[in-house]
């Protein structure tokens, strides 16, 4: 049995002052998710693991529908990543913006298709849709 990443909170009083090392990086801020780790939904390991490093990118592949995780990251911000410039676009018509939205749309798994019709044929819908 592996032990459990130690998890230490830091207070918003000394945050600041916590090296990078020991916080999370999305788009160019760093977070103090040390006590939002332990009820992540994907579980602690997987949020730790990202601990110290840029996570923007899993961060925008993982969330789809982003609106409440960046609403919960705003309650952990410590301050910007001087410096910070962004290796992709997520925002706006590029690709995966674009990708995102369409899969939204998607049919659930449950919902009825028509008669005769393949069951992954909602995937045309992803590069046909505008």
């Amino acid at each position: 049995m592996c032990k459990a990443p130690r998890l230490e909170s830091h207070g918003s009083a000394k945050s600041a002052e916590v090296p990078p090392e020991e916080l999370w990086q999305v788009h160019g801020a760093y977070y103090d998710l040390n006590a939002f780790a332990k009820v992540h939904p994907g579980g602690v390991e997987q949020i730790i693991a990202q601990r110290g490093q840029d996570c923007t990118d899993l961060f925008e592949t993982v969330h789809l529908f982003e609106e409440q995780p960046k609403k919960l990251l705003a309650k952990y911000y410590v301050r910007d990543v001087p410096g910070y410039a962004p290796t992709l676009v997520w925002t706006g018509d590029g690709f995966y913006p674009t990708l995102k939205r369409r899969v939204k749309v998607r049919p659930t798994l449950g919902e009825a298709r028509p008669p005769g019709s393949h069951p992954h044929a909602w995937r045309g819908r992803l590069t046909s849709a505008r």
